[in-house]
């Protein structure tokens, strides 16, 4: 829903940015400009895998559609008029936006802190009416889904989807167990979703004619 704050949970490898990356693309083919902040990946990193895909990230910066923010956790925590963000949601006046990650605030403030910052900026991009997908390393790889309650965090988003990498027929694939507040409806099953290079990521019910990725 526009305006909603979505936590995307997972280790390393379970498809975190590519999911944020295609959310964003299918907002600018709507028409909904998007913003990209990133912490630790390089702007041409971003680049060279969004091509992979068939996004072409730069052509949607030219056309002032798509904007990719690479800073630190210390510069994203600034507020007031002139603070980097806002500056640049000026610019692009973004309906959709992705933060990658959430988790690195830890390195720059205390965990009580973190709450209070982490809600300060999702309150700032909702008041701003920005639908925001926030990114989450989860340091668990197998077994039960992480428990983002474990970080204080849930009272911040309308929803949680935390990925778990999955050995399917020999192929690699992500599995989101979607998870939401206790006052939202709550949705357990598994969804396989399969990332292939030069397409879009699917989950297998969106596949034209009822065929199956599998």
């Amino acid at each position: 829903m526009p305006g909603d704050a979505v936590m995307l949970s997972g280790s390393a490898g379970t498809g975190k940015t590519t999911l944020a990356l295609q959310y964003l693309v299918n907002g600018v083919k709507l028409g909904e400009p998007g913003i990209y902040v990133t912490f630790e990946e390089l702007p041409d990193q971003i680049y060279r895998d969004a091509k992979n895909f068939g996004w072409d990230l730069q052509g949607m910066e030219e056309e002032d559609r798509f904007r990719i923010i690479c800073t630190s956790p210390s510069l994203m925590l600034e507020s007031g008029d002139d603070s980097l963000l806002d500056d640049v949601i000026r610019d692009v006046q973004p309906r959709r936006l992705v933060i990658d990650s959430l988790s690195h605030l830890e390195m720059f403030v205390t965990k009580d802190a973190m709450r209070t910052e982490a809600y300060r900026l999702v309150r700032h991009l909702k008041t701003r009416g920005v639908s925001s997908i926030l990114l989450w390393e989860s340091p668990q790889i197998s077994g039960a889904a992480f428990n983002v309650a474990d970080a204080g965090l849930s009272f911040l988003v309308d929803c949680i989807v935390p990925l778990k990498p999955s050995e399917n027929a020999g192929k690699r694939s992500r599995q989101d167990p979607a998870r939401v507040r206790d006052n939202v409806s709550r949705c357990q099953d598994f969804h396989t979703l399969h990332s292939v290079r030069g397409a879009d990521v699917r989950h297998p019910d969106a596949i034209p004619d009822g065929r199956s990725s599998e």
